[in-house]
């Protein structure tokens, strides 16, 4: 009588031309690239804490996790350090509390989108522990300045990959989140 879908724009698109042509009532809750904006009076220690915790939680796999982090320009670096230390700090041998990709596509598409952002200039900070297709274990990865134009800056990322993006000013910031599509959720930091 009524579809209800959580997941992803793309699958969500997909959901609703299906039920379309069955004159299905749908309920979609989409996923989307949710933004986490530290503004320059935030406090960055209480900042990267939450935006670790909630990326990486359940490896980055749940729907209002931060997809990205626009950050002041002058401290990008040390908020995607920092970041990237929390990760280590909280799943520090990739134990039994971190958790596996949901399959090898999954697995497959962050791979990929890394290498793509890194061979197009990104910086790209890893979590000391290995990958492992088979287990389908990707250990936290943060991107800094991630091209515009790659798959992690144009599609949901729904795993433990966070790209960091310095800004000039908060009105640069909030520009660019308002020339994206809306995001399932904004995280400010202030």
């Amino acid at each position: 009588d009524h579809l209800v879908f959580t997941g992803s724009t793309g699958i969500g698109r997909r959901v609703a031309a299906a039920a379309a042509e069955n004159l299905t009532p749908t309920t979609l809750e989409l996923g989307g690239k949710s933004p986490a904006i530290v503004c320059p009076s935030a406090s960055m220690n209480k900042a990267v804490k939450a935006i670790a915790y909630g990326k990486f939680m359940n490896a980055g796999q749940t729907c209002i996790a931060p997809d990205y982090v626009l950050v002041p320009r002058e401290r990008t670096i040390e908020c995607a350090e920092m970041i990237i230390g929390e990760a280590r700090r909280a799943y520090p041998d990739r134990g039994p509390d971190y958790s596996s990709m949901i399959n090898e596509r999954a697995f497959d598409r962050l791979t990929a989108a890394i290498t793509e952002a890194e061979l197009g200039g990104a910086k790209v900070l890893r979590h000391p522990a290995p990958s492992d297709r088979a287990r389908r274990v990707l250990p936290p990865v943060v991107v800094i300045d991630a091209p515009q134009e790659s798959v992690l800056m144009r599609e949901e990322i729904f795993g433990p990959v966070l790209p960091v993006i310095g800004y000039d000013s908060l009105a640069d910031a909030l520009d660019w989140v308002n020339s994206h599509p809306h995001p399932l959720a904004l995280y400010v930091f202030a």
